[in-house]
């Protein structure tokens, strides 16, 4: 189909911004909810949160199980929403989108820290006995949970006016352009962010890709969704990714 004929359906503007509300509330729960609680739980005396990363003065296995622990439990309390209720077009890509960052993001993080041995889930098993045939199990485990997932988003995307690779392409790349913005103003600079956290972006939502050849099998049911121009998540997404980029970006410190 061409491009123009897909711009009739679908407001590319509007699919941005809706990834990024999405992308920055997956991310701000990974880092605030999760890691940033249970740092404040466990007595952290100086908290620093930031774009992709929350850094404090005290290392755990709670705080590092926290954050994908967050993804898990919103990736599905979403997914409940957006089977239990009847929402509009664009209020179903923000959820459908907000199950997707969430769900591959935890599922990446096992595959992540079992084959590098670095990350969150690095620290949960440092120093256990057996911690290769963990590290195995975290691989697998992570592999099969990634494709569970990418195998569900493939059910939920046909609701969808076809073709669906422009919006999933869309929604994958947004998320990079935000990171990467905010890796502009952050104290670690480029350099972390080309060795972990762009990796870690382009490797987690990669799923999106691979989710419209995987939903033609479903093509049957018809898709009568469409993402047409809506000012207000516009400017809910410039507002969400300007407060992410030059706030978050840089790093906010906190001393409970």
């Amino acid at each position: 189909m061409p491009i123009e004929e897909w711009r009739e359906k679908h407001d590319w503007l509007t699919i941005v911004a809706i990834a990024a509300v999405a992308f920055v509330t997956a991310d701000l729960s990974h880092e605030g909810l999760g890691h940033g609680i249970a740092a404040y739980l466990v007595g952290a005396r100086r908290i620093v949160l930031s774009y992709t990363y929350l850094s404090s003065d005290i290392q755990s296995r709670m705080i590092s199980v926290a954050g994908p622990a967050v993804n898990l439990l919103e990736g599905f309390a979403a997914l409940f929403c957006l089977r239990r209720w009847r929402m509009g077009s664009t209020a179903t890509l923000f959820t459908f989108l907000l199950v997707m960052f969430n769900l591959l993001d935890a599922a990446a993080y096992l595959v992540y820290s079992g084959v590098l041995n670095s990350g969150d889930l690095a620290v949960v098993i440092a120093g256990i006995q057996q911690s290769q045939i963990i590290r195995l199990g975290m691989d697998l485990g992570g592999l099969v949970l990634y494709g569970a997932f990418v195998f569900l988003g493939a059910r939920e995307l046909p609701f969808f006016q076809a073709p669906h690779a422009p919006m999933t392409n869309i929604s994958y790349v947004t998320p990079i352009a935000i990171n990467t913005a905010a890796a502009l103003l952050n104290p670690l600079g480029l350099k972390y962010f080309l060795i972990s956290a762009l990796p870690a972006t382009l490797g987690a939502n990669a799923g999106l890709l691979a989710m419209p050849r995987l939903a033609v099998r479903n093509a049957a049911r018809g898709g009568t969704l469409a993402i047409r121009r809506s000012y207000a998540w516009i400017c809910v997404g410039l507002v969400t990714t300007a407060l992410f980029v030059f706030v978050v970006g840089p790093g906010i410190a906190f001393k409970p």
